[in-house]
C-alpha cells in the first residue's frame, strides 16, 4: 500500500443542489480511492495477524516435543494423629478420602506419612482397634490410589478397608475405565495353571 492512499482523506459530499457534474465525478474518484485504501490497509492488518498467530504456534510446538515432564517430585508430609480428630472409622475413611483427593487435584506425587505420636503404635486408643493412625491411613491412600478393577487382586477384605465404599473415586489419569482407550493399561499377571500365567486387565 502506498503512502499516498494511506493518507487519503474520507471524501465530503457536495451539496445535492449542485449540477456541477465534474464536482461529482471528483466526489466518487476521491469516494473510491479512499474506500481501497482502507481496504488495503485492513488486509495488510489480517495479514499482520495471521502472521503473528503463525509464529507463537511453531514456537509452541517445538517447546512441546523438548518439554518431557517436571524434572522434579512433589511431595507433602502429613501426621499420623490426622485421622485422631475422627470419632469413627467412617469418618476417619472419609478423612484420609478428602486427602487423597485434595493431593490428586495438586499432582502431589509422593505422601510422607509419619508418626507424631509419643505412645505406642500398638496402643488400642482409637475405638480400641488393634491398629495404628499410620497404618490406617497408609493403608487407605494405597487403595485409593489402585485402579478399581485391580482392587479385588491387591486388597482382600479386611478391617482397615472396612468402610472403603465411603471413599469417592479419584478419577486420576491412570484409573482407566472399561469404555476408555489409552497407550496402557495397569494389569496384575495371576497364576491360572502350573507353568501358565494370565493377565488380568480390564
Amino acid at each position: 500500500m502506498s503512502d499516498d492512499a494511506a493518507h487519503i482523506s474520507r471524501p465530503i459530499r457536495p451539496v445535492k443542489a449542485a449540477t456541477n457534474s465534474a464536482e461529482w465525478r471528483r466526489y466518487k474518484d476521491h469516494l473510491r480511492a479512499w474506500k481501497n485504501a482502507r481496504l488495503e490497509k485492513q488486509l495488510d492488518n489480517i495479514q499482520a495477524e495471521e502472521l503473528s498467530e503463525q509464529q507463537p504456534s511453531t514456537s509452541s510446538i517445538t517447546t512441546s516435543q523438548t518439554i518431557k515432564g517436571r524434572s522434579y517430585t512433589l511431595s507433602i508430609a502429613l501426621p499420623a494423629s490426622i485421622l485422631r480428630n475422627a470419632q469413627s472409622n467412617e469418618l476417619r475413611t472419609y478423612l484420609a478420602g478428602q486427602i487423597g483427593r485434595a493431593a490428586c487435584v495438586f499432582n502431589i506425587d509422593e505422601i510422607i506419612i509419619f508418626n507424631d505420636d509419643d505412645q505406642d503404635e500398638t496402643s488400642q486408643e482409637i475405638d480400641h482397634n488393634p491398629f495404628s493412625a499410620s497404618e490406617q491411613l497408609i493403608r487407605l491412600l494405597e487403595y485409593l490410589e489402585c485402579p478399581q478393577y485391580l482392587r479385588k487382586q491387591f486388597f482382600p477384605r479386611q478391617k482397615l478397608l472396612e468402610y472403603a465404599g465411603l471413599l469417592n473415586p479419584l478419577d486420576a489419569p491412570h484409573h482407566v475405565r472399561t469404555n476408555e482407550y489409552w497407550f496402557y493399561r495397569e494389569g496384575v499377571t495371576l497364576p491360572l495353571r502350573p507353568a501358565y500365567i494370565t493377565l488380568f486387565c480390564r
